[in-house]
């Protein structure tokens, strides 16, 4: 009997997170989500911290609300969502209190399958996290997030597998968010981290930066990994996931099963490409193979925003010097593994190091609270000259002694006494007007009701149409649907 290997599809996060900059609305996931739910997908990975800003800070909607639609929709798939450490959209730890009413929240607002992560992959970092969801009676994935350097061999990741999921998680990640893996290296790493599961799934995620995506997929199959994360067409290759379609057809003809529809996920696929032909958004690609990308290490949306940086600096033409300094900090600053948050602060500390002309003259807070601890239990420590440089520049600001956070809940049921929970998730992550704003904003509910009535309109009329073809333009609303 051939082996079955589960896909979990990321679409609806970290798809659209790696070639639409996080901008894919409630109303374009609607759009596509009942032919998602009936493919038969392990589960969906609908949201993360930066889908949450996204939809405050430039969608103006409310992200709560997102989920709660998806639930109504996903009625036979598992709502699968991220969290990072302690901090999920901060940069900073977060005290306790916060940190337990946003996982209470997702899970009452329909999450059922959580994945933890953290760049240090301090246990410390995940233990809340684990036991609130085995309390809340969720599934709960510990992952462990591929980096190469001196520190990161085969044996430490096994040895933090084990730590992690002694801590109770039912299912073991190994996270890819640079595309750093090679089929070379899977050969050594995934039979290692499977012995380390110790019976429970093994789960694989790699990107297409390096164009080795789907071999890396494959041959952690190969390997022994029990289930995959993809993403569907145009939202695939490039910056994102490999595509679900190449995976399922060569899982198959390698002879696995994979109990995967694929029929009403090319009905998906081709409502998002009408989306990105009506929109003017970008599809995925297939990368070509750089050998540079694994000294930066740098994931593909911190490069476009370090490009846009320089740009807006006047100093566009030097993103090359700025990815020749990143590797030497990070080395400097003992190997932090290149996802968020510590990708973005090695890259905008060898940012400023090229445009100021002068190494560490200009040292980022969080800088210095990396080499102060503040973050978690580091493996390697601190090279001593960049560490006298950050202390000399930022010790008057940033304690060299790390504090406990202190609770904030109280504070914020005092200063929004009208809030729910759900509020008060959001006014604890965000300041600003940035909760006020989105809130002042149309209610969701309606207008997308408003589109898939229009849209599921507009569909019955492209089957009558001759031409395969309809637009409707009416009031300043312009819609059209491309059989």
């Amino acid at each position: 009997m051939s082996r079955s290997v589960q896909i979990i599809d990321t679409t609806f996060r970290d798809g659209h997170q790696s070639l639409w900059a996080t901008r894919m609305t409630t109303a374009m996931m609607l759009g596509m989500v009942d032919q998602v739910d009936r493919a038969g997908y392990q589960m969906v990975e609908v949201s993360a911290a930066v889908n949450f800003d996204s939809c405050v800070r430039y969608l103006k909607e409310d992200p709560w609300e997102r989920l709660r639609l998806m639930r109504k929709h996903l009625v036979r798939t598992p709502i699968h969502a991220l969290m990072r450490s302690l901090n999920w959209i901060s940069f900073d730890i977060m005290p306790d209190d916060i940190m337990e009413l946003t996982y209470t929240r997702l899970h009452a607002n329909g999450v059922s399958r959580m994945m933890i992560f953290d760049g240090l992959h301090d246990p410390d970092n995940y233990r809340l996290g684990v036991e609130l969801c085995k309390r809340l009676g969720m599934y709960v994935e510990v992952a462990v997030t591929f980096s190469i350097s001196p520190v990161h061999t085969d044996e430490y990741y096994g040895r933090k597998a084990r730590e992690l999921l002694a801590l109770g998680a039912d299912a073991l990640l190994l996270k890819d968010p640079a595309a750093l893996l090679t089929v070379d290296r899977v050969r050594t790493l995934v039979p290692v981290l499977k012995q380390a599961a110790a019976g429970r799934p093994l789960e694989v995620h790699s990107h297409c930066l390096t164009g080795l995506g789907p071999l890396v997929l494959l041959e952690s199959v190969e390997q022994g990994a029990d289930a995959l994360y993809t993403c569907i067409p145009p939202l695939s290759d490039g910056a994102s996931h490999p595509s679900v379609f190449d995976i399922v057809h060569n899982l198959r003809l390698k002879g696995y099963d994979v109990p995967l529809d694929v029929d009403p996920i090319r009905e998906a696929s081709e409502y998002l490409t009408s989306v990105a032909r009506n929109e003017g958004l970008p599809v995925g690609q297939i990368a070509r193979h750089d050998l540079f990308h694994y000294q930066h290490q740098i994931p593909g949306g911190v490069i476009s925003n370090l490009k846009r940086l320089l740009a807006d600096a006047g100093m566009g033409d030097r993103i090359q010097e700025v990815l020749e300094e990143i590797p030497r900090v990070r080395e400097e600053l003992g190997w932090p593994v290149m996802v968020s948050p510590y990708s973005q602060f090695v890259a905008v500390q060898a940012l400023m190091n090229v445009m100021h002309g002068e190494r560490y003259r200009v040292v980022l807070d969080e800088i210095a609270k990396w080499v102060y601890g503040y973050y978690g239990r580091q493996e390697c420590t601190v090279a001593p000259e960049a560490m006298d440089r950050i202390s000399e520049r930022a010790s008057k600001r940033i304690s060299p002694k790390p504090a406990s956070p202190e609770p904030i809940l109280p504070a914020l049921r005092n200063a929004y006494p009208e809030a729910n929970d759900d509020e008060l998730v959001l006014r604890g992550f965000f300041k600003g007007a940035q909760v006020d704003q989105m809130l002042a904003a149309q209610p969701m509910s309606l207008a997308y009701q408003f589109q898939r009535d229009l849209s599921g309109l507009v569909k019955r009329l492209v089957g009558l149409s001759d031409s395969g073809r309809v637009a409707i333009s009416t009031a300043g609303l312009e819609f059209a649907w491309q059989r």
